[in-house]
């Protein structure tokens, strides 16, 4: 089943906001560039990459070389409630290697603020693929706040393919973990921090990486082959 979802009964035979939902970029309607699924991705935000898909997996589509910037998200489109899970299943390639700093990022609480509601904000969770940090980000207008981090797992919590990355916001209490493929329900806690500053929005995912790509680090060979969200009342 290419994506489920779980809804919440508002009363009155009214549906309200989703509570679960998976989706692991089953073809059709993959691929697809940039993310859709038949309009339950949001378009895409000016300035950061298209996140593509091929048949199981999704993928940052960022050029590199734009340094702080440009990377590539995935917002999802259905309400959700304001606390939740966000779970992300690695998809790494047996062959790929890069020097450089490539993340994978769970998103949460994305908005729209300031006069006009013109500018996005959300929180972010990302992993630097060889475990070199983990960190909890405020992004606001294209600026960022270190909530905590950038934190040093070390090689330990380095992205593996099957790895579970986990990003859980509950009330006011964000929390990053991981939890490797061989004991995929085992999370460590590697950033958590509590915060107040957006306290609705939706989910989404997404990658950043630093240098272009090279024939060991193509942009399909890293990303995700599976996303799902937890929403609770």
């Amino acid at each position: 089943m290419r994506r489920a979802y779980g809804c919440q009964d508002g009363g009155g035979g009214a549906a309200g906001p989703l509570l679960s939902f998976t989706t692991n970029f089953l073809s059709p309607p993959a691929p697809e560039n940039p993310l859709s699924e038949g309009g339950i991705w949001l378009p895409q935000i000016s300035g950061q990459s298209p996140i593509a898909t091929l048949a199981n997996l999704a993928y940052n589509t960022q050029p590199g070389g734009t340094g702080l910037n440009g990377d590539g998200l995935a917002f999802f489109a259905p309400a959700f409630p304001n606390d939740y899970i966000i779970e992300q299943i690695v998809a790494r390639s047996p062959t790929y290697a890069d020097p450089s700093l490539i993340e994978l990022e769970n998103l949460a609480r994305f908005q729209l603020i300031g006069p006009g509601g013109v500018f996005p904000a959300w929180y972010e969770s990302n992993w630097e693929h060889s475990g070199q940090y983990a960190q909890l980000i405020l992004i606001s207008n294209n600026g960022f706040t270190y909530l905590e981090g950038p934190s040093n797992p070390g090689p330990v919590a380095g992205i593996q393919n099957g790895d579970v990355l986990r990003l859980a916001v509950i009330g006011n209490l964000i929390t990053a973990s991981h939890a490797p493929a061989a004991t995929p329900t085992t999370f460590t806690i590697y950033a958590q921090v509590t915060d107040s500053t957006l306290t609705t929005g939706g989910p989404g995912f997404g990658g950043y990486r630093f240098d272009p790509p090279s024939p060991t680090s193509p942009p399909d060979g890293f990303g995700i082959s599976r996303f799902s969200i937890q929403g609770f009342p």
